[in-house]
């Protein structure tokens, strides 16, 4: 056998194990004077889930890395790979080696020796030739001889370099013969510079530590590991965990947190998170419980263990930046082999045995990480014994601002990511104590500050809610709770926390992924955002277990959960609400309209009602709850523990027993409900007058009692609460009620200057001239406000009224007259008037465009859709559309049975309009010219108008 071949056999049996593990392919082209000088730390290169959006570069693959392309004539033939501690560049070496060996990959390389830097670190004070050192490693290859090892196709792979300790680039006695016996530590500088070999390539693998140990000039190509994509993560941990619906919640799990599903790219912390959440996670529990780094690591650490680490001397009587001298690629070898070997075996993700190739047996730290939990725990240990407990915060401060005095590179980001959540487990400190104030307003104060974050990473695993509430008053108010602090500061730490958060404002799944499996898919996501817009989204029971658990998780963002006209169920209610009910829901709204609910649907939501105060709206409108529903409801409503500001009944089948029913319930709870929509039920008057009597609608801000089989005998309460000058109520919707004009003459007493109605619908309501009359003198009316001692205090001014809808009524021209002298009220308020289909002829033109003109009349919205005004009214409204005084925006004259011929009187009409933007003429008698001419208007910059509708009848 030929020395490539009997190679290739040796290196097949070391490497066969390679084959079964998931392999991290993203390797990167990237040059390390690219890489932030001050982030020495693989946290800071691995977590980067502060940025809005992650660097990329151009991907690399291991084919081309090893390709041949230097200049054998320079000195540059090493391709350098870096990466974090565990992000697999030893498996990617292997599997590098194991695909030459076994032909599937590499086939140019005549010889490959993958040589490890922690055993080379063993034999340092050794003297070994070249060929020597080869056949130490590889012991089988008698044949191997200087002219094999001069030729250009020959590799060295140097794994790990930092495991050296030591630098390439300070002055070494020169070696350029293989069989010139020197010390082990000349033979690397001496490749490396093209003294010994000249011919040869080089590979060497190192962390970012130890990337300074290589002198830049020696190096061809510069490439970065960057561990598990998304997809591998999701293959490894499907492969340890085994059960597909297991391994969902364990990623679910995961990605919680931003911070961690970034540490996850690290093989080995992955295989951590995933073998302690697997045990932890149960497929029949509604509710994700999210783990902390610090909580994973010490699920993973058994007790028995403490001591014997805690007992090594490196623990002993040493400062923090001793601790990161000894990383945990060092030997152990101050212990027996047979103590360690046990542990190494029980606990190989925490300790691992390793045999040199002379057989001796070396101790290490599974990974880095493991080394900085347990350095916090010693430190942790240590403040806690010489301190007394009155004195924590400030040897805990003080231990802080020495460490990062000492080492600023972030050596101890995740070693005090591990303190704080030590602190948490102990019961050491509360989020009140001044030690967590004093970094929080560090945190704040020096905004500016680019490592920032990892204070923040270091708060969250104390209190998973650090700075959030502080993150939620400032969306909601705009204002920031710090003196000194400027808006600038404060919105570059939201950004920052939003970004680590992940927070997104909606999430809305697009036409074709509607389904229960991708909602099910789609658990991280849903946390992350403020709202879930999920109507119309195909969606069913199946998918309610896994929004309840989104609803029951502290660390969930969802504020406002939208399941509108989905199959969901009484029995996907009931799943919901194990989330609704849970003591860590923070859902304000959740909307169930059209979700073929029926009255047992109820109960369950009554129970959640009694447990859930931030829910501040329930919309279950669309659903046949019917009046026992309402009755189960109402059991929930009238828990003062219930905090509803908006409930909406619309379409439910309630009758005058459920009215009743709601009356009693808001009686016992009257104080926060604003918004109440009980529209297209048959409730009727004395359930609409036993409401109004118990429970006092003046508190609300909108009422809607729309199609209630109402009349003019429920409108004197509603007067009665307009008149009310402390009155809240800002929107009425009456509409499709048979209140007629002793209803409206009831409403319009009550609209006197102090009412705060805005917005009046009472449309459909068998209202005639008269009424149209009523409703003039509140339009036309003003009045002066006094104090206490008959000093006014505001001075003159009309109703509040903003918008009115009069549509479907029978008011005629008569009707709309009355109505159009109150626009020239100066002190009206008045913008948007719907008249649609009022009986309306072009008789009443002269009167509508005469007070649009006036300077006075605010008007910006009109609308007379479905009247027959004809050609002669459009012409006469274009009088009004000449003057500069009038303020329309919108006009509607959608079926009002007019011509082409009035299209002209448009036209020089809208030329002098300084206001008009948008005219809506859809279903009246124009034709194609005429459509031009409308269209060609709205390009035109001699006018305003920049929307017409129109069609062809």
């Amino acid at each position: 056998m030929d020395l490539q071949s009997h190679l290739k056999v040796l290196l097949r049996d070391k490497y066969q194990n390679v084959n079964d593990l998931v392999l991290p392919i993203n390797l990167r082209f990237r040059n390390t004077r690219d890489l932030p000088h001050f982030a020495t730390h693989y946290s800071r290169h691995i977590d980067q889930s502060h940025l809005d959006a992650f660097e990329d570069f151009l991907s690399c693959s291991f084919e081309d890395l090893l390709k041949c392309t230097c200049n054998h004539g320079r000195s540059q033939r090493t391709v350098l790979t870096f990466g974090a501690p565990g992000i697999g560049k030893t498996t990617a070496v292997q599997k590098c080696v194991l695909d030459w060996a076994e032909g599937r990959a590499h086939t140019h390389i005549d010889l490959l020796f993958p040589i490890p830097c922690w055993e080379l670190s063993l034999l340092e004070n050794e003297k070994l030739s070249l060929i020597q050192l080869l056949k130490l490693f590889f012991p089988d290859l008698r044949e191997l001889s200087a002219k094999r090892l001069s030729g250009k196709t020959v590799w060295f792979v140097f794994d790990e370099l930092g495991d050296l300790d030591d630098t390439l680039d300070w002055p070494h006695p020169k070696v350029g013969n293989v069989n010139q016996v020197t010390l082990v530590e000349n033979l690397l500088p001496n490749l490396l510079k093209g003294k010994l070999l000249p011919n040869a390539h080089i590979w060497i693998t190192t962390r970012y530590a130890a990337i300074d140990y290589i002198n830049q000039r020696f190096v061809l190509r510069e490439t970065e590991m960057h561990g598990f994509n998304d997809e591998q993560k999701e293959q490894h941990i499907m492969k340890l965990v085994g059960d597909e619906v297991l391994a969902d919640r364990v990623i679910d799990h995961i990605k919680i947190s931003r911070s961690l599903d970034r540490l996850c790219q690290i093989p080995y912390m992955c295989t951590v998170m995933a073998t302690v959440l697997k045990k932890r996670v149960k497929t029949n529990d509604y509710k994700i419980r999210p783990m902390t780094l610090t909580q994973i690591y010490s699920s993973l650490i058994d007790h028995s263990l403490y001591d014997f680490i805690l007992g090594l001397s490196i623990f002993k009587d040493q400062s923090l930046a001793y601790y990161f001298c000894w990383t945990s690629e060092e030997s152990l070898n101050e212990m027996t082999v047979a103590e360690p070997s046990t542990f190494a075996r029980e606990y190989p993700l925490v300790f691992r045995e390793e045999k040199s190739v002379r057989g001796v047996s070396m101790f290490r730290f599974a990974h880095l990480s493991i080394l900085e939990y347990f350095v916090a725990m010693a430190k942790l240990n240590e403040e806690t014994t010489m301190n007394p407990p009155e004195e924590y915060s400030t040897a805990f401060l003080k231990m802080i601002d020495k460490a990062e005095r000492d080492c600023n590179h972030g050596q101890f980001d995740i070693c005090f990511r591990f303190f704080f959540g030590l602190l948490k487990e102990r019961g050491i400190l509360q989020i009140s104590d001044p030690f967590f104030v004093e970094i929080r307003e560090e945190m704040l104060y020096y905004y500016y500050d680019n490592t920032n974050v990892n204070r923040f990473h270091w708060l969250r695993e104390f209190d998973s809610q650090a700075l959030l509430n502080d993150v939620e008053i400032f969306q909601n108010t705009g204002w920031y709770p710090f003196d000194n602090l400027t808006l600038e500061a404060w919105l570059t730490i939201y950004l920052m926390i939003v970004n680590v958060e992940g927070m997104d404002a909606t999430i809305e799944l697009e036409l074709s992924m509607r389904c229960d499996e991708k909602v099910c898919r789609c658990v991280r996501e849903l946390l992350k955002a403020r709202k879930a817009l999920l109507g119309f989204s195909n969606l069913s029971d199946a998918c309610c277990p896994a929004l309840a658990s989104v609803l029951g998780t502290k660390e969930s963002h969802l504020r406002k959960l939208d399941l509108g006209f989905n199959s969901i169920t009484d029995r996907g209610v009931e799943s919901l609400v194990l989330g609704l009910s849970d003591q860590d829901c923070r859902l304000m709204s959740l909307r169930l309209h059209g979700c073929e609910l029926t009255s047992s649907a109820c109960e369950p939501l009554a129970s959640a009602l009694k447990l859930c105060p931030k829910l501040k709206e329930l919309d279950l409108s669309c659903n046949s709850i019917g009046d026992v529903g309402l009755k189960h409801l109402a059991r929930g409503l009238e828990s003062p523990k219930c905090q509803l500001e908006t409930l909406r009944l619309s379409q439910c089948n309630i009758k005058k027993a459920g009215g009743f029913h709601l009356a009693s319930a808001l009686e016992k709870n009257p104080a926060h409900l604003k918004w109440l929509d009980l529209s297209i039920n048959k409730i009727g008057n004395a359930a609409a007058n036993e409401l109004f009597t118990k429970f006092d609608i003046s508190r609300l801000r909108k009422l809607e009692i729309y199609y209630c089989g109402l009349t003019e005998r429920c409108c004197a309460r509603i007067s009665d609460a307009l008149k009310l000058e402390e009155s809240n109520l800002v929107e009425l919707n009456l509409s499709s009620n048979n209140v007629k004009d002793a209803g409206a003459y009831l409403i319009s007493s009550g609209l006197f200057a102090w009412s705060r109605l805005e917005k009046l619908n009472i449309s459909r309501c068998g209202i005639t001239q008269m009424g149209g009359f009523y409703l003039s003198k509140v339009l036309s009316c003003i009045s002066a406000l006094y104090s206490n001692d008959m000093q006014m205090k505001i001075g003159w001014q009309a109703t509040e009224l903003r918008e009115m809808d009069l549509s479907l009524n029978k008011l005629t021209d008569d009707g709309a007259g009355y109505l159009s002298t109150g626009f020239k009220n100066p002190y009206s308020h008045l913008q948007r008037l719907s008249l649609v289909d009022c009986s309306l002829t072009c008789d009443c033109c002269s009167d509508l465009a005469s007070q649009l003109s006036s300077s006075e009349c605010l008007l910006s919205e009109l609308d007379l859709s479905s009247n027959y005004i004809q050609d002669g009214g459009v012409k006469r409204l274009c009088v009004a559309l000449k003057s500069p005084q009038c303020s329309l925006q919108k006009l509607f004259l959608r079926n009002c049975g007019f011509s082409s011929r009035c299209v002209p009187f448009l036209n020089t009409a809208l030329k002098t309009n300084r206001h008009l933007t948008e005219l809506y003429l859809m279903g009246n008698k124009l034709d194609d010219g005429s459509i031009k001419v409308l269209l060609d208007m709205t390009r035109s910059d001699a006018y305003k108008l920049n929307t017409v509708d129109v069609s062809i009848d």
